[in-house]
């Protein structure tokens, strides 16, 4: 059977959630009486900073659509076909 997870862990994702980064590992450790390496554990594994982007992402979605719409109509090249070779012109035959 597996171990189950400390309490601790999901204090201390909300913690470092709640606070947007603005808090250290250390700080969440001493509050939680976890060691650091011990929280920073958990956010590797459970890849807090990622959650984090998730939710900061969520209000911009429209506009980043917008823009990557934008770019990909100034990034279209011509096919290769319909490009021009500067070196057939000057072949000789």
């Amino acid at each position: 059977m597996p171990k189950q997870r400390s309490a601790n862990r999901a204090k201390a994702r909300e913690i470092y959630i709640k606070n947007k980064d603005n808090i250290s590992i250390t700080e969440i450790a001493k509050t939680l009486n976890e060691t650091p390496g011990t929280v920073r554990g958990w956010k590797a594994k459970d890849k807090w900073d990622n959650i984090l982007k998730e939710t900061l992402q969520t209000k911009d979605t429209k506009r980043s659509e917008k823009r990557s719409e934008k770019t990909a109509k100034r990034s279209k090249q011509p096919e290769r076909s319909e490009k021009i070779s500067t070196k057939s012109c000057y072949r000789k035959k």
